[in-house]
């Protein structure tokens, strides 16, 4: 039997990934089959077995991917300007999870209270997300972008919480460019970037 290279394995995963995130946002979670993922990529479902267990596993990577973009949207920050690097952030991990049908995060949240194992995975990606966004506020008052006086902790849970609540916003049908801009002033507030403007044209006025 034909060995697979492990480059195709990773694409194939990478692939149902992809078609597991586009099944919930259009139907939602709960009503996610491994039957459905299958067919939308037009395999048979005990091909889908053996790269993963079950949907579940499939939620974790799900996750995982999404934590992975933010990741590299922070990572690239040192190389960009502040507006650039909060845009980007913003694309990775707000727009990706509100435009759809279905808010996927916002039902994870939801079946958290109620699941223990997604309850897990939520928490897990809570924290991840925190670190990378805590670690980013920080590198930007090192160069002295972001007033150091800031507590990057408590600066971070309240992004996270902006983050959870423009997507709950867009459940109500206001539309993605409000969306983005509610998200952006919101932040710069947060980091003292917009109260920063605001006085130096007070200022110049």
């Amino acid at each position: 039997m034909p060995k697979v290279m492990p480059e195709y394995k990773d694409e194939v995963r990478q692939k149902i990934l992809r078609a597991a995130y586009h099944e919930a946002t259009e139907n939602g979670y709960l009503s996610v089959r491994m039957e459905d993922i299958a067919a939308r990529l037009g395999i048979s479902k005990g091909t889908l077995y053996l790269y993963f267990k079950n949907k579940h596993e499939i939620t974790h990577e799900v996750l995982q991917c999404i934590i992975r973009q933010f990741s590299e949207a922070t990572a690239h920050a040192p190389d960009e300007d502040l507006q650039t690097s909060i845009s980007n952030i913003y694309e990775r991990t707000v727009k990706i999870v509100i435009i759809g049908r279905r808010n996927v995060m916002i039902e994870f949240f939801s079946l958290a209270s109620q699941n223990p194992e997604i309850a897990d995975m939520v928490t897990a990606m809570r924290t991840e997300l925190g670190n990378a966004i805590e670690a980013f506020i920080r590198d930007q008052q090192k160069r002295g972008i972001i007033d150091p006086s800031r507590d990057p902790v408590r600066c971070t849970r309240m992004i996270q919480a902006v983050c959870m609540g423009v997507q709950n916003l867009a459940t109500t049908g206001i539309e993605e460019p409000e969306i983005r801009e509610i998200w952006t002033e919101a932040v710069l507030r947060i980091l003292g970037i917009a109260d920063a403007e605001e006085s130096t044209e007070a200022e110049n006025t």
